[in-house]
């Protein structure tokens, strides 16, 4: 199995296994925009400076569609940890298989600075669109060749608990943002999800905020 075999595997599988499968690869993405204009950054940067504070760098990626930035928000306040957001990935709607569809961001969240947390959110945030398929939260992707935060291999999609106050956020009258956090898991604990349930893997997890930080089990990235 070639390594795009296994992300498109992977991708269109859940962890959860209430749900069972899900069917093949939606329709791609492509943009759709209400009747007035939208400038979709500033409802971003709206929301999440309202409850981040302040970006203090942009990670920008290469060329290629969507367009995906990488905003970096500093600890502030009683928020010791650096958070991490895509932007980009809501200027597409992501298709599911019934025929609906939603828009999406993802979060990370850091004890310390990093460029790994930036990277890895790059790269699931390009895979909805690169093979039509969708990602959501309580949903693992592989990493067949490790991800830099030692020992894990995989990444899994959570409810943004570090960051509640942008769970879902309104873009335009009768669209939603929804906002997808990331944390490692290693292959043991994937095989546990699966088996068990993400839902209940993420239930195990120690209520600690280190169980919610992509380098907070692994002691840094």
């Amino acid at each position: 199995m070639t390594e795009e075999e296994l992300f498109r595997h992977i991708c269109t599988s859940s962890d959860d296994p209430a749900s069972g499968l899900q069917p093949p690869y939606a329709p791609i993405a492509f943009p759709v925009h209400p009747d007035e204009p939208v400038d979709y950054e500033a409802v971003r940067e709206e929301a999440c400076s309202a409850a981040l504070g302040a970006s203090d760098l942009v990670h920008h990626p290469s060329i290629g569609a969507p367009h995906i930035d990488v905003f970096r928000y500093p600890p502030l306040g009683e928020r010791t940890y650096w958070c991490y957001v895509t932007s980009g990935m809501f200027d597409f709607p992501i298709w599911l298989p019934d025929g609906t569809y939603f828009r999406s961001e993802l979060l990370a969240a850091t004890h310390a600075i990093s460029n790994v947390a930036p990277a890895v959110l790059f790269t699931l945030g390009k895979m909805p669109f690169a093979f039509r398929t969708f990602l959501h939260h309580y949903h693992s992707v592989p990493f067949p060749q490790g991800l830099p935060v030692e020992p894990y291999t995989y990444a899994l999609l959570i409810p943004p608990f570090l960051a509640e106050g942008l769970r879902s956020f309104p873009l335009f009258p009768g669209q939603t943002v929804t906002l997808l956090q990331v944390i490692p898991i290693t292959a043991s604990e994937r095989k546990y999800a699966v088996k068990y349930g993400s839902r209940e893997f993420v239930a195990q997890l120690p209520d600690l905020l280190s169980s919610w930080l992509f380098d907070g089990r692994s002691g840094g990235a």
